[in-house]
């Protein structure tokens, strides 16, 4: 119980939140036959910013660089179908399908 209400109070539980309603919608409506998503941090910010209208407030606190920030974090805390590589300057992030089926 207390491992769990720390992760529900960390400073990436907001965006986690976000990317777990942003995974389920791509994955189950919007890209249903996807296995993955690849992208940019940007490119993760302006798909979820597409996604729905209603999140642009949600957004508001996570520009692009605290999107990577969140992103590094949720990573490093082992969330389950989450990788990041780099290829050349640029940190590229996968986003399994399993990531929506398995959250840690």
């Amino acid at each position: 119980t207390l491992v769990e209400t720390s992760r529900q109070s960390s400073r990436g539980a907001g965006f986690r939140e976000i990317l777990d309603d942003w995974i389920e919608g791509h994955f189950r409506v919007r890209e249903p036959e996807a296995t993955k998503w690849e992208g940019t941090a940007f490119q993760l910010h302006k798909a979820i910013l597409l996604s729905d209208p209603a999140v642009e407030s949600a957004m508001r606190n996570y520009p692009v660089d605290m999107v990577s920030v969140n992103l590094m974090t949720i990573h490093q805390k082992g969330f389950k179908g989450l990788e990041c590589a780099s290829r050349g300057d640029k940190r590229i992030w996968t986003i399994h399908k399993l990531a929506q089926e398995k959250k840690d």
